[in-house]
């Protein structure tokens, strides 16, 4: 198992806020933190995060005290962030956008006695907070201060993340420093990072990609580029960000990054010029396509496919991928002092060639899953290779399938069970399953993985009906969105009187009727009435790659997600009347998710109170021409199975 071993130095035995302040000492008036026209120097960041460290550390936090963390994207979000840390405890991020029921589950199973958050989200927490949960208010944040000592080390807990569970509860990863600052020194030896580079902060809080981009940034020197979600939105909003910013380094999904504005024509490479400050594109959450990379690897830009559980810290392997490769990108070669084994169903290690279970070891191996010690034992297991000093250490089963090819790569095949990553976001669909059985009408629930004709993943669900009752898939969607996040929330839903079965009694997953054609429809559908709602639907049609949508349908509920929205935002904004297109908003599109609700807003924009326009108004918008409507016309005929 030596083949696959790379060792590095690094700085073993700190905390990273420790290499923030080493950067803060260096380059005390170099910009940690942009976000629009404000800016944060790192003597400020550092005074300011020390003060929120001397006032955690009031209230009882250090070592292996975990602090949740609920804020909007912001310059505070990170301030607090190091803060925590500095006062020695961890944080545990809670993304503001999760359902509520979920966010309670976090906070009581990590078992906080402490959060961080602002006023608007405080009533939020107010019944934790009846129970003990001390709240503190971000506006008021403590003058800026001196360095307080820190009894932490590089075994303390860094940071708690929430991945997506198979028994319908997310469950928490502990995270260590010491892995984090392994990271931090090898994103610095495998990019070439330094002082100065403008580095996007892009994920969620709740990712382990945001400690990647976190540690980036603010452990080399360079400047963390913070904005609002519509900021972020994958396609001109971001391209436009990119470049009002001068970003040079950013890590995406696969997705977002596809749905960037590219070059005429279309498919072309992306030239240095189109993007001249963007020198680093890194991705990774997915399967990246070899035209990505035939895209974006241009002439003084450099292109990384990066794989990495949390449960590894975030980052295991890397490849650089060059235009002109012909294979698809492999997920590369370990990152220092990174070791991975793949190995066969009884654990032994298999040649090159042959297919097996990614196991990862090294100084990434997380702490394990709080408070799930059956499945720490079943997830992380002695290491048999930990050498030397290094023994007993522990290997995290990844669940992937991967083989080594014979330039020394590794290619990612697959998975050994039922979790999914869809636009860099980790699911388990059992997490799915087990949450739609609940609901008292559902029998059966199976989550599955559709390929749109755009060849994008979705989620689709199939439900079949206790005796006697009856699935309403408006109402079962409504309860799943109360409690899981967005992305988790299946595009399709579809009532089967009983599923296919095998001969040995499983479902039958080949039989599964096509979710587009079967899904479950609103009632009273009906086409699009007025010239407007035409003009909507078939910017809807065209970025989801099906007929024109029954004009009540919701947007998310036919295979909508947040980056495709954003490629509607585009087009609406030149097919509609600069009045109307200009004016709207990616908010306003959110707020608005049906054909009908959207055009009826966009009839009475700017005719003021007691003036309102019926949805059907005449409005006359520029209209799809005649060849696009028949293609439209004629993939809406073939999803409803019509000649």
């Amino acid at each position: 198992a030596a083949w696959n071993h790379r060792a590095a130095p690094f700085a073993d035995g700190r905390c990273l806020h420790q290499l923030f302040e080493d950067c803060a000492a260096l380059h005390p008036r170099h910009t940690a933190l942009l976000m629009g026209d404000d800016s944060l120097d790192y003597a400020t960041l550092e005074a300011r995060s020390n003060a929120w460290a001397q006032r955690l550390q009031q209230a009882g936090v250090g070592p292996e005290v975990c602090v949740g963390l609920c804020l909007p994207r912001s310059m505070a979000l990170v301030v607090v962030m190091l803060g925590i840390l500095k006062a020695g405890g961890a944080f545990l991020p809670l993304d503001p956008s999760y359902p509520q029921e979920r966010l309670d589950h976090m906070v009581a199973d990590a078992g906080i006695r402490h959060l961080v958050t602002d006023a608007d989200l405080a009533p939020r927490f107010a019944p934790a907070q009846a129970a003990g949960l001390q709240l503190l208010d971000v506006s008021q944040a403590p003058p800026p201060a001196a360095r307080p000592a820190c009894a932490a080390t590089a075994a303390s807990l860094a940071y708690v993340i929430y991945t997506s569970g198979s028994t319908g509860r997310p469950k928490g990863v502990l995270v260590p420093h010491r892995g984090w600052c392994n990271v931090a020194q090898a994103q610095q030896d495998v990019f070439g990072l330094g002082p100065g580079l403008r580095v996007l902060q892009f994920a969620s809080a709740s990712f382990d990609a945001c400690a990647f981009e976190v540690a980036m940034a603010l452990a080399s020197g360079g400047t963390l580029v913070l904005a609002s979600r519509e900021d972020l939105m994958p396609g001109p909003a971001l391209a436009g960000l990119l470049r009002r910013q001068r970003v040079n380094v950013v890590t995406l999904p696969p997705t977002a990054l596809a749905a960037l504005p590219a070059p005429s024509p279309a498919g072309a490479p992306v030239a240095a010029a189109d993007y001249p400050d963007l020198h680093l594109v890194t991705v990774a959450g997915e399967a990246c396509p070899l035209a990505l990379v035939e895209q974006w690897a241009a002439p003084g830009r450099r292109f990384f496919n990066l794989y990495g559980p949390t449960e590894a810290t975030i980052w295991s392997s890397v490849a650089e991928c060059q235009a002109g490769d012909t294979q698809p990108p492999p997920i590369g070669v370990p990152v220092p002092n990174t070791r991975l084994h793949v190995l066969d169903a009884q654990r032994q290690p298999l040649p090159w060639g042959m297919p097996g279970e990614l196991w990862i070891g090294g100084v990434g191996v997380a702490r394990g899953y709080h408070a799930r010690p059956a499945l720490d034992a079943e997830r992380f297991v002695p290491d048999p290779w930990s050498p030397g000093p290094a023994a007993g250490e522990r290997l995290y089963r990844s669940g992937d399938i991967v083989r080594l090819d014979a330039a020394g790569q590794l290619q990612f095949l697959g998975r050994s069970d039922h979790q999914v990553k869809l636009r860099g976001f980790r699911i388990e669909l059992g997490e799915i399953d087990a949450l739609i059985r609940e609901q008292p009408e559902v029998a059966e629930a199976l989550v599955t993985v559709h390929r749109q004709p755009d060849g994008e993943p979705s989620l689709a669900a199939y439900v079949s009906p206790r005796p006697g009752t009856a699935v309403d898939a408006d109402r079962l969607r409504a309860a799943l969105r109360e409690r899981l996040p967005a992305h988790m929330v299946p595009a399709w839903i579809v009532v089967l009187a009983q599923f296919p079965l095998l001969a040995n009694g499983k479902i039958d997953r080949h039989r599964l009727p096509d979710p587009q054609r079967h899904a479950a429809r609103p009632a009273g559908e009906e086409g699009p009435r007025s010239a407007l709602e035409q003009t909507i639907a078939a910017a809807w049609a065209e970025v989801l790659q099906t007929g024109l949508p029954e004009r009540h349908q919701n947007f998310f509920d036919v295979g909508g997600h947040s980056i495709k929205l954003a490629q509607v935002h585009a087009r609406l904004k030149d097919a509609l009347p600069p009045a109307q297109g200009q004016a709207l908003t990616l908010v306003e599109l959110f707020q608005h998710p049906t054909v009908a609700a959207l055009a009826g807003f966009l009839a009475t924009r700017g005719q003021g109170p007691g003036r309102a326009a019926p949805e059907t108004a005449p409005v006359r918008p520029a209209r799809p021409d005649a060849a696009r409507l028949a293609a439209l016309a004629q993939r809406q005929r073939a999803a409803r199975g019509a000649p």
